[in-house]
């Protein structure tokens, strides 16, 4: 098996997508966190010192404007409002084919460009979506357990016995 990705260029930071169903809201009612991570410092500086991995630290939006952006709160905001809008499009790529959503999931998006107050666009590309044993980069599981929680519930079918059936 071969695996090829495309190399995308002057990455500010990575922002996630974290999705949990509501149905007490509705049945295509989702619940929506953005989460904005930090990026390693270059590993292979000797070989390439502009391509950086993406940590486990995540950072707030004032962080991200100052770390990721160079102060261009701007540039974070339209970043944001494309992930946002990115989710909702996979979310309903979702519902449309008969899938249904999924009770959890993570997207996840590299976005490169803007910042530094130039007002140059962001570039915000999908780049993972992860299903529930996924980590939650720190956020609180209990949105996840009832998700997954209701999703057992939502059909009202017979419960498992004691054995399985035989």
């Amino acid at each position: 098996t071969c695996l090829v990705q495309e190399r995308v260029e002057g990455v500010r930071c990575e922002l996630r997508m974290i999705c949990c169903r509501n149905r007490a809201q509705g049945p295509d009612a989702v619940e929506t966190e953005m989460v904005r991570m930090k990026l390693h410092a270059p590993r292979h500086a000797e070989l390439d010192a502009t391509f950086q991995l993406t940590s486990y630290e995540t950072m707030t939006s004032e962080e991200a404007v100052e770390l990721a952006f160079g102060g261009d709160a701007a540039a974070l905001d339209a970043a944001e409002a494309e992930v946002r809008a990115l989710t909702e499009r996979w979310l309903q790529w979702f519902r449309e084919r008969g899938l249904g959503e999924p009770h959890m999931c993570r997207f996840d998006f590299l976005v490169a460009g803007g910042g530094g107050g130039d007002g140059g666009p962001v570039d915000v590309r999908t780049v993972e979506i992860t299903e529930c044993g996924a980590s939650l980069c720190g956020l609180a599981t209990a949105t996840r357990t009832a998700a997954v929680l209701n999703e057992c519930l939502c059909d009202g079918g017979p419960w498992p016995g004691a054995k399985a059936a035989e």
